[in-house]
C-alpha cells in the first residue's frame, strides 16, 4: 500500500486544512492519508483550543485513514525539534511522500536551503554568530545570516511560518536519509497569522481562534464536522491563559523550595528545555517583584513581560507551559507510535505495516504501554484538570480512551 504524510495541529480544522488532504491524495496517488498531529498542545506554545481525540475525530471525517499522536515533547520545542519528531514518526510508519502546506511551494529551492542549514559552512556560522551576539533570538538571527550568505536569494522562503517548517521537514529527511518525497503545496486563503477574520468565507486557523475568544465563533465559516465535533464538547474552548495558576504554583513552589534564593531557582528553572539562565532570572525578578501575579491581567500578559528581542513569544510560551508540565530538558519520548484514530483504509494499513520486521511499538491501548508514555498521559491529565477546573467536566483519560474508527 502507499501512504502519504501530512503533519498537523487542526486547531481546530478548517476548509483549508481539508484543501489540503484532498490534494496530498491527488498529488501523491496513495492509498492512505496518515497524520501526525500534535496533542492537547501545539507548537507556538499554546494548550489546543479543543482536546486531541475530538480533534482526530475532525481529520477522520475529512479524509485522513489514520492519525497518530505528536509526543508533548516534539510539540513544545522549536520548528526544527517539532519537524523532526513529526518526520521520524512519519517514517515509522513507511510512508512513501510527506505533502505539507506552504506560502512558496518550491522544493527545489526548500530542499537548497535544507542542505545549507545541515552543512554549515565557517561563513555561514560566522553570520550567524554576528546576529545572535547582537541580542537576536535564533530564529531572527539564523533569517539574517541565511539571507547574507545566499545575497538575497532565498528571503521570501526564510521569513514566513509555513515555509519555514516546510524547510525543517525536508531537512529532517535529508538528516536521516529517510526514503520519502517532498510534495510542497501552496497555501490558499488568508495568512496563517492573520488574526484580523477579515474574509469570515475562508479563514486562517488563527483567525479562528482570535474570533472564538471574541465569541463570535457562529460568524466563521467552518466545515460540518468541525462544528458538530464542536457542537458536542463540554470541554471547548480551552486557552493558555487558563493554564496561570498552574504555572503560577509551580513557580511558588520553586521558589519556597529554593527558599527565594534567586540563584538556585535559576539554576532548577534553566534545566527545562528552551529557558536560558537569563529568561530563567527574568522570570524570577518579574514574578517575585510583586510577590504574586495578581497584578498581571492574565497569563499571556507575564509571557509579554518575559519577552524580548532575544526571546519570541512562541519560545516564551513554550517554555511555561513545560515549567507546568514538568518537561526538563532531559526529557525524552521513547520511540512508540500512538494510534488516536483509523479509517478501514487506516486499519488495512496498520495490518499492512504491522508485517514488517518493526521495533517500534504502536500503542492502541495505553495501559499496556503506560512505561513509555508516563509524559504524554502526565500532559494530558494536566489538560483535562484545568477543563475540570473551567467547565465542570473532564475530557476523556487516555486509559479509557479506545481508538476511533470511522467505516469508510
Amino acid at each position: 500500500m502507499k501512504a502519504v504524510g501530512v503533519i498537523t495541529e487542526y486547531n481546530p480544522l478548517h476548509s483549508g486544512h481539508i484543501l489540503h488532504i484532498n490534494m496530498s491524495k491527488s498529488m501523491s496517488a496513495a492509498d492512505v492519508v496518515v497524520c501526525v498531529m500534535s496533542g492537547d498542545f501545539v507548537q507556538r506554545g499554546e494548550p489546543a483550543i479543543i482536546d486531541k481525540f475530538s480533534r482526530a475525530r475532525m481529520a477522520l471525517e475529512s479524509g485522513v485513514d489514520l492519525v497518530v499522536e505528536l509526543p508533548v515533547e516534539y510539540c513544545l520545542s522549536s520548528a526544527e525539534g517539532f519537524a523532526e519528531g513529526a518526520v521520524t514518526i512519519l517514517n515509522n510508519l513507511h510512508i512513501d511522500s510527506l505533502c505539507f502546506g506552504c506560502e512558496d511551494a518550491d522544493a527545489s529551492s526548500m530542499s537548497e536551503l535544507a542542505d545549507i542549514l545541515l552543512n554549515e559552512t565557517d561563513d555561514f556560522k560566522k553570520c550567524l554568530t554576528k546576529h545572535l551576539n547582537q541580542g537576536m533570538s535564533y530564529a531572527a538571527a539564523r533569517k539574517e545570516a541565511l539571507s547574507q550568505y545566499t545575497g538575497g536569494k532565498y528571503d521570501k522562503f526564510i521569513s514566513k511560518s509555513n515555509n519555514i517548517l516546510g524547510i525543517e521537514y525536508i531537512k529532517a529527511v535529508k538528516k536521516h536519509n529517510f526514503d520519502i518525497k517532498f510534495l510542497p503545496v501552496n497555501r490558499e486563503g488568508v495568512d496563517y497569522n492573520d488574526e484580523v477574520y477579515s474574509d469570515l468565507s475562508n479563514p486562517s486557523a488563527t483567525s479562528i481562534r482570535t474570533a472564538i475568544l471574541n465569541g463570535r465563533l457562529e460568524e466563521i465559516a467552518l466545515p460540518s464536522q468541525t462544528r458538530e465535533v464542536i457542537s458536542n464538547s463540554s470541554a471547548f474552548p480551552v486557552f493558555f491563559d487558563d493554564f496561570a495558576n498552574l504555572l503560577y504554583y509551580k513557580l511558588e513552589q520553586e521558589l519556597i523550595r529554593t527558599g527565594y534564593n534567586k540563584e538556585e531557582f535559576v539554576n532548577i528553572l534553566s534545566q527545562y528545555k528552551d529557558i536560558s539562565t537569563d529568561m530563567a532570572g527574568k522570570i524570577y525578578n518579574e514574578y517575585t517583584k510583586n510577590c504574586n501575579a495578581s497584578c498581571y491581567p492574565s497569563l499571556s500578559a507575564f509571557a509579554q513581560i518575559i519577552k524580548t528581542k532575544q526571546y519570541a513569544l512562541s519560545r516564551i510560551k513554550r517554555a511555561l507551559l513545560r515549567i507546568v508540565l514538568d518537561l526538563s530538558s532531559d526529557a525524552s519520548p521513547e520511540s512508540f507510535i500512538r494510534i488516536l484514530g483509523f479509517s478501514g483504509k487506516g486499519r488495512e494499513y496498520l495490518s499492512y505495516i504491522k508485517t514488517m520486521d518493526e521495533n517500534v511499538p504502536i500503542i492502541t491501548k495505553v495501559a499496556d504501554y503506560k512505561e513509555l508514555y508516563y509524559s504524554q498521559i502526565h500532559a494530558h491529565n494536566v489538560y483535562r484538570q484545568v477543563c475540570n477546573a473551567k467547565f465542570g467536566v473532564s475530557p476523556v483519560s487516555d486509559y479509557l480512551f479506545k481508538p476511533i474508527i470511522i467505516n469508510d
